[in-house]
C-alpha cells in the first residue's frame, strides 16, 4: 500500500488498482479512435462501429469496477477507518484504535509448484478482525514488509511474522 499522509497523529494508506485503471483507459481510448476511424469512412463502418462500442464498453466497465482501498489511523480521535470502493459504492468500517492488538505479516505460496509467493500484512484487532494494510504478489515481499513495519511503528504494536522469509526491515 502507498502512504497518502503521515503525521505524528495520522497515517493514511491506500491501495488503488492502477492496472485496472490503465487497462480501462486504454480500451476506452482505442474504442474512441476506432469509432473516429469508422466515422471517417475507413474500412467496414458497421464492424468498426460495433468493435468501437465493445472496446468503449469494456474500458468503461474496467474503470467503473475499479477497486480502491484506504486505511486511516487517527490517534487524535482514537479511530481506525477502513474504506473500500467497488463499482460506484463505498463501504466504510470504523474501529477503536485501542482495539488494535498487533500487526501480522503472513506469507503463503501461490501454488505448490510455483515459487511465487503472496505476502500480506494485517492489523489484527483484539476480537480477531483482520484489516489488510499491505500485500505483495510476487517474489518480492518488500512492499508488504514496509507497510507492516510502518503501521506497527506508528501504532507502537508488535510485528509478528508467520511463514515469511526473514529479511531485515528497511524503509
Amino acid at each position: 500500500m502507498r502512504v497518502l499522509n503521515e503525521t505524528p497523529d495520522e497515517l493514511s494508506l491506500t491501495h488503488p488498482s492502477a492496472a485496472q485503471r490503465a487497462v480501462g483507459s486504454v480500451f476506452a481510448v482505442l474504442g474512441a479512435a476506432l469509432f473516429a476511424a469508422s466515422a471517417l469512412g475507413r474500412g467496414n463502418a458497421l464492424f468498426d462501429a460495433l468493435a468501437a462500442a465493445v472496446l468503449c464498453a469494456l474500458g468503461l466497465a474496467a474503470l467503473f469496477a475499479n477497486t480502491a482501498k484506504t486505511v486511516e489511523f487517527d490517534k487524535r480521535n482514537g479511530e481506525i477507518r477502513n474504506r473500500t470502493r467497488r463499482f460506484l459504492r463505498m463501504r466504510t468500517s470504523a474501529y477503536p484504535l485501542a482495539a488494535a492488538a498487533h500487526v501480522e505479516l503472513r506469507g503463503e505460496r501461490a501454488s505448490a509448484s510455483s515459487p511465487a509467493r503472496r505476502v500480506a500484512a494485517f492489523l489484527v484487532l483484539a476480537d480477531g478482525t483482520r484489516i489488510c494494510v499491505g500485500e505483495a504478489r510476487s517474489r518480492s515481499d518488500v512492499d508488504a514488509t514496509v507497510s507492516a513495519g510502518r503501521v506497527a511503528r506508528f501504532l507502537g504494536l508488535s510485528l509478528i511474522e508467520r511463514n515469511v522469509r526473514s529479511r531485515p526491515f528497511k524503509e
